[in-house]
């Protein structure tokens, strides 16, 4: 019989820091949602179209908030390129510090696209933590001709 009552101090313990862990989690999350985002309204009637080259923007520049912290940036920028093609070039940058754990994300992307958005040529650029990978490539043909690079070393 005592062997019974210590394996249910243990299932009481246990419960207890299950039901602890559920309360932690449920006010984290209640906590990101309710003062910091809004809603954004009904979207249009009928959906934005633009052809590539007839895009009201060519940049666009953004704050990364968290917590009600700005914690990074993102940009986009698309411009013409050579032989009727267009560049787009993006880059967002952030820490994210949450529960004592941090962590640091960079990521670079540059498109080669034709005016009906085909992806020609790409080479993206991704840091996180200190670790890198590359990826680069394009189109050859109906393939895609990709070269990979993890911790400077071709994968």
């Amino acid at each position: 019989m005592a062997g019974t009552g210590k394996i249910g101090r243990l299932t009481r313990r246990d419960s207890t820091l299950a039901r602890t862990g559920v309360l932690i989690l449920v006010l984290s999350l209640a906590g990101c949602a309710g003062v910091y985002f809004r809603d954004a309204g009904a979207p249009p009637v009928e959906g934005l179209r633009y052809s590539v080259a007839q895009l009201p923007f060519s940049e666009y520049w953004t704050g990364i908030v968290f917590n009600g912290d700005k914690i990074g940036y993102a940009r986009f920028n698309l411009r013409p390129a050579r032989n009727g093609h267009y560049e787009i070039a993006s880059e967002a940058s952030f820490v994210l510090r949450f529960l004592g754990i941090e962590k640091k994300i960079h990521l670079r992307a540059r498109d080669v696209v034709d005016d009906r958005l085909e992806l020609q040529e790409f080479a993206y650029d991704y840091r996180i933590d200190g670790s890198e990978l590359l990826i680069s490539g394009h189109r050859n043909g109906a393939a895609l001709e990709v070269t990979v690079v993890t911790g400077g070393q071709p994968a």
